[in-house]
C-alpha cells in the first residue's frame, strides 16, 4: 500500500524490490574479507551486489520486517550484516549520506518498535 504512491505512472522512475531470503539467501559468515580487502571477496558477493547496486542507487529506501523474536527476521539481520563495510565504523559509503529510509514493520502484539530500531541502527 506504501509503494502504490510511487507507481511509476505518478512520475516514479523505477521501483525495484527484494524479498528475504530468496534474494539474498545467505547469512554472513564473519569473515571480514568484505572489510579487509574488498565486498567483491565476500563469498556472498553475486547475490548481494545486485541489492547493494540498487540501494546506492535509490532515491528512497523502504525496509520491511515483520518482528519475530521481538526483532527484525534473520533475513533482514543477515542482509544487513552483508553491509557491513559501508557502515560508519569501517568504510562507509558517501552516498548514504544523504539517503531517506522508510521502515516499515509489523507484528501481532510487541516488537515492532524494535524490529525498526535493528534496521535503523545499521542505516544510522
Amino acid at each position: 500500500m506504501f509503494l502504490a504512491r510511487f507507481e511509476p505512472n505518478s512520475g516514479t522512475k523505477e521501483i525495484t524490490e527484494f524479498y528475504l531470503p530468496k534474494d539474498c539467501p545467505c547469512f554472513c559468515s564473519g569473515c571480514m574479507r568484505c572489510c579487509v580487502e574488498d565486498e567483491s571477496k565476500c563469498k556472498d558477493f553475486e547475490h548481494v551486489r545486485h541489492i547493494a547496486k540498487a540501494i546506492m542507487e535509490a532515491d528512497l529506501i523502504v525496509m520491511t520486517s515483520p518482528a519475530y523474536a521481538m526483532h527484525a527476521t534473520g533475513a533482514m539481520e543477515a542482509l544487513l550484516d552483508h553491509f557491513a563495510p559501508r557502515w560508519m565504523p569501517h568504510r562507509p559509503a558517501p552516498e548514504m549520506f544523504g539517503k531517506r529510509a522508510v521502515i516499515i514493520t509489523q507484528c501481532l502484539g510487541g516488537g515492532a518498535k524494535q524490529a525498526a530500531k535493528d534496521i535503523k541502527h545499521s542505516l544510522s
